[in-house]
């Protein structure tokens, strides 16, 4: 019955059953597909390529993004670095904090503090 009538097999189970027999509806799809005109073949190998093409662009398109977004990251937390270190460098030579109070108020290490302290002597 299947096999003259692939419908059939659809017509019996929801989505999410069809999804666990994905080689059957690979299978139900080929048997609709060979009585096709040789235009309506060609039509649906026109329609595969195109899916084919956009999952591929689709998936080289979220690499990419996510390569971009990872070097904009970096470049990030790089200028927030720099715009820390720079920070604690200025209230070390202003001297007006200890090395525990510029710690906390910078959210850092005492031994960063320190080793900041050390470069500027």
């Amino acid at each position: 019955m299947y096999l003259s009538n692939p419908n059939a097999f659809s017509q019996y189970l929801t989505e999410k059953e069809l999804t666990k027999y994905y080689e059957i509806c690979e299978a139900m799809e080929m048997l609709e597909t060979k009585n096709y005109t040789p235009q309506q073949i060609r039509g649906y190998e026109l329609y595969i390529d195109n899916i084919r093409t956009y999952v591929t662009e689709m998936s080289a398109s979220r690499r990419l993004g996510l390569e971009e977004g990872l070097a904009q990251g970096r470049a990030e937390a790089k200028t927030g670095i720099m715009d820390n270190v720079i920070s604690i460098l200025h209230e070390l030579k202003k001297g007006n904090l200890t090395t525990t109070e510029i710690a906390e108020k910078f959210n850092v290490s005492e031994k960063y503090v320190d080793q900041l302290k050390e470069s500027i002597s």
